[in-house]
């Protein structure tokens, strides 16, 4: 079989696993958003209070430039200053939330096409790039494409990382990715080491552990990259100074505020972005430790330790620490010659996601849980064996 019709089915296969459990949730926000998807409603959003999250994309919609000083600055919607990429992509075609939507949804399935492209490039194993896609396809990475009835946004960013590193070599394609990853989420911005490194892994500027100075190295794609976020920092002070746009000054979070008081819980959120994928970046760096590369384990392990104390300054932690997840491309590049271990690394990787049951955690609030895929599939598959015994015994 041909590399690029194996990625895609096996993009396929991890997209069907990550819908199977979650399609009550997208019965229920199609039903939600058609009635919220009408002319009128489009229009006369602003005026009305029933959903604030919906309100405020189509206030930004209809407005690109509003400070949304009109809700609450520790609130969601007053955070969405500067997230001008979906309000403009809603306002350049003219969607409704309901078609906005079902670009997300479209957006998972090549999310998944994308996770199976970059990790056959980096291992050139068929079998390791199935574990790992179809352990993605378990998380909120991809389940966010239809569990996310409010487009918050989580979809798109995670879409424009991983464009970011397949278009490396197309200096267009990969500056508008990172201004539009600039302007999706802020938390998009803290992944941008990540897909410098694994663009510098990809063009084959570090050979191995030992070659970490290329790092800095700016005789490859990477320069783009550096251009992009030039770009990026220029329009947002342009905005800014042009338009009085700014992030309310007591809507700033901080773990003092988020975090402490709800300690207990940090584990759990934590755990519920990566869920078992977190196994990987730890024998990733134990391993670097072994191999004595302790400067790239211990950047590796500072890397991991920043980004996942900034995903603890906010609320939303599984959100926020699933923004990690393209970090495991390091991993599978760091195990790319050890093969054997990599499949074991991720047999085990895969099999606890397909068990565990997929949570979101939003710090303060009620856990979100979904029942874990296998024994989702295998209740499923009973149901419908019960009713077609059923409907034979009636017959």
């Amino acid at each position: 079989m041909k590399p690029h019709i194996y990625i895609i089915c096996i993009g396929i296969l991890g997209y069907l696993f990550s819908g199977a459990l979650v399609s009550k949730y997208y019965h229920d926000t199609i039903k939600d958003l058609g009635a919220q998807s009408t002319p009128e409603a489009s229009i006369n959003f602003s005026k009305d209070h029933r959903n604030p999250k919906i309100r405020a994309l189509y206030i930004k919609k209809n407005e690109l430039f509003n400070g949304m000083r009109q809700f609450c600055p520790r609130s969601h919607e007053g955070k969405t200053v500067f997230r001008l990429t979906i309000p403009f992509i809603m306002k350049l075609f003219n969607f409704t939330i309901l078609k906005l939507y079902y670009i997300q949804i479209i957006l998972g399935f090549l999310i998944c096409i994308l996770l199976s492209y970059i990790s056959f490039d980096i291992t050139r194993n068929y079998f390791s790039t199935a574990l790992f896609t179809v352990g993605a396809a378990c998380t909120y990475f991809v389940q966010a494409s239809f569990k996310d009835g409010y487009i918050w946004g989580d979809t798109f960013a995670y879409f424009f990382i991983l464009t970011s590193i397949c278009f490396r070599k197309k200096p267009m394609l990969l500056i508008l990715s990172l201004i539009a990853l600039f302007f999706c989420d802020e938390r998009g911005i803290l992944v941008i080491p990540v897909i410098w490194v694994c663009i510098k892994i990809l063009d084959g500027k570090i050979k191995d552990a030992t070659t970490w100075q290329n790092l800095l190295s700016f005789k490859d794609n990477s320069i783009y990259l550096y251009i992009a976020v030039t770009i990026s920092i220029c329009l947002r002070l342009f905005i800014s100074f042009r338009y009085g746009l700014y992030l309310p000054e007591n809507g700033q979070v901080g773990l003092l505020s988020v975090a402490f008081p709800h300690w207990r819980d940090l584990q759990r959120g934590l755990f519920s972005g990566l869920e078992s994928f977190w196994g990987i970046i730890f024998l990733t760096i134990v391993q670097c430790v072994m191999d004595k590369k302790f400067i790239f384990g211990i950047g590796l392990f500072a890397i991991t330790c920043a980004l996942s104390l900034t995903a603890c300054m906010v609320q939303d932690i599984t959100r926020s620490i699933t923004y990690l997840l393209p970090f495991c491309f390091i991993s599978l590049w760091y195990f790319k010659d050890k093969i054997p271990t990599l499949k074991k690394i991720l047999i085990i990787v895969c099999s606890i996601n397909l068990f565990y049951p997929s949570t979101i955690i939003i710090l303060g609030y009620p856990d979100w849980v979904s029942d874990p895929y296998l024994f989702g599939i295998i209740l499923k598959g009973v149901g419908h064996l019960s009713r077609i015994l059923q409907t034979c015994s009636f017959r």
